[in-house]
């Protein structure tokens, strides 16, 4: 099995996007649950409406993340219809399987039977998955030889995984929520003969205690966003997690207001 980090390549390899069909451009699919649902399985020690309002935000978040990335399509595979502002212009299609490695095995098939030249499954509750590194994934599937590109979350399991070619059988024998979940996964997309590319590992949101190690080392407008979650975090109905972020809307709006640094 073949390693190498992520580095920048030229998205022009994937040929001009004004010149390119819908079909043939890179597909990215976010995967989710509707939000509710997400709240009734893990409801971050609040309430089930304010825990679904968190993950709507994240939702949102991973759809205007992947909507920036130029010269690729969207796609949500969810588990039921959604109303969501986010979703105006994106398709949507339902997660297919029994589990969760045969849901993204039939998406990715689904989405290389469409024609696009490359895929990839992105998880929506990883709020530091920002653009950049979602091109950065996009541009390492860009080659003529079979590639994987796989995002590590520090639980052992994965915020994004991707391939540039059909890789059957790949996901189907993984399980998943474990610590080895992503080290299994790369495993069998090696031994399929693809070369893989890793990225930074992430942090998801599981708990609400995950707030507080996620800000660390965030970039200002990752904290801003954070703010946002405590905000409807700390409201008067919901269950308080020891998670001292308070100060991070006020520390953020500071930041900002002073500007970058001066030359």
């Amino acid at each position: 099995m073949s390693f190498r980090a992520a580095h920048p390549l030229d998205l022009a390899c994937y040929g001009p996007a004004a010149s390119m069909s819908p079909r043939s451009t890179p597909q990215l699919l976010v995967f989710a649950r509707a939000p509710l649902e997400d709240a009734q399985a893990k409801p971050l020690g609040m309430d089930a409406t304010r825990a679904a309002a968190v993950y709507e935000a994240m939702l949102t978040r991973t759809l205007a993340a992947a909507r920036a990335v130029p010269g690729v399509s969207v796609r949500l595979v969810t588990t039921e219809a959604l109303d969501l502002a986010a979703l105006r212009g994106v398709d949507c299609e339902p997660q297919r399987g029994a589990s969760l490695p045969k849901r993204v095995e039939h998406a990715i098939s689904a989405a290389f039977d469409r024609g696009h030249a490359a895929v990839l499954c992105l998880a929506a509750d990883t709020p530091g998955l920002d653009t950049a590194t979602l091109r950065r994934a996009v541009q390492a599937l860009a080659g003529p030889r079979p590639c994987a590109v796989l995002g590590p979350s520090s639980d052992g399991g994965y915020y994004l995984v991707g391939t540039n070619a059909t890789p059957a059988g790949a996901f189907a024998g993984v399980a998943t929520g474990t610590s080895r979940t992503a080290v299994d996964t790369c495993a069998a997309l090696g031994e399929r003969g693809f070369e893989l590319v890793t990225l930074a590992p992430l942090d998801d949101i599981d708990r609400c205690a995950d707030l507080r190690r996620l800000v660390r080392g965030a970039t200002l407008e990752l904290r801003l966003f954070l703010a946002g979650l405590v905000a409807l975090i700390d409201g008067p109905s919901a269950r308080r997690c020891n998670t001292p972020l308070s100060h991070i809307e006020q520390r953020a709006s500071s930041h900002a207001a002073r500007g970058p640094p001066a030359a």
